[in-house]
């Protein structure tokens, strides 16, 4: 049986897609993912959607902020708020997850 994720970021993600009529299959093939990876989103199976938060975000036309938070105003500013939104996300990743998301991390620093 198939359900619907209550994950936030998923939900921006679809919303989105919505407002701007952008199919699944449009947004799949742009990412280079197959519509069953997307539909394992969103029925929250998995949160691979983490390593194309970047690609989504240009696709979509918003920033990794808001994808990430929901906050399209934010400026960085409220750096307590910024780390409280950072370690809910983190607590709710597996541990490869979590991983991941440090390489992603190293990554981006060394780009800076």
């Amino acid at each position: 049986m198939s359900r619907t994720t209550e994950d936030p970021i998923v939900i921006r993600i679809i919303e989105l897609m919505a407002a701007q009529h952008i199919t699944q299959r449009t947004l799949t093939a742009e990412l280079g993912l197959t519509n069953a990876a997307f539909t394992k989103w969103k029925n929250g199976e998995n949160r691979s959607y983490l390593k194309y938060m970047d690609q989504l975000s240009k696709i979509l036309n918003v920033s990794v902020e808001y994808l990430m938070y929901g906050d399209k105003d934010s400026d960085g500013s409220d750096s307590a708020t910024s780390r409280e939104h950072l370690i809910k996300a983190i607590e709710g990743l597996t541990e490869p997850e979590r991983q991941y998301f440090l390489e992603m991390i190293k990554g981006y620093k060394k780009l800076k």
